[in-house]
C-alpha cells in the first residue's frame, strides 16, 4: 500500500474525477474540486451567479470599470470613454515627461 493512498480528494467535476492533494472547496456549493475546475465558471457553480466580479482599473480616471461577463472587455472601455472619463485633476491630462526624474 503506498504512503499516500489514502489522502486528497477526488475532484467533483464527473468528467475529471482528478484525486488532488490540495483540493480547493467551492465556497458557494460546498464541492471539492482540482486546480482546474476550482473557479466558479470551470464547474459550473449554480450558486454563484453573479459572483464572478472583474474589474480594469481606468489608468485616466482611476475607477474600476466592471467587466461583463460575455462581452468583449474592448467594448466594456469604451463605453467608460464614451460615458464621462474624467482625469481627477478637472478633466485634463497631464502630460508625461519621458525623462526619468
Amino acid at each position: 500500500m503506498a504512503v499516500l493512498s489514502d489522502q486528497g480528494s477526488h475532484c467533483s467535476v464527473e468528467l475529471c474525477r482528478q484525486r488532488d492533494f490540495l483540493p480547493f472547496s467551492c465556497d458557494q456549493c460546498q464541492k471539492v474540486f482540482c486546480l482546474d475546475h476550482f473557479r466558479y465558471t470551470d464547474h459550473a457553480c449554480p450558486n454563484a451567479k453573479g459572483l464572478d466580479n472583474r474589474v480594469l482599473v481606468c489608468p485616466i480616471c482611476s475607477k474600476g470599470v466592471k467587466l461583463v461577463v460575455g462581452e468583449d472587455p474592448n467594448l466594456t472601455w469604451e463605453r467608460h470613454m464614451q460615458e464621462g472619463c474624467q482625469a481627477p485633476n478637472g478633466g485634463e491630462r497631464k502630460a508625461r515627461c519621458p525623462v526619468t526624474r
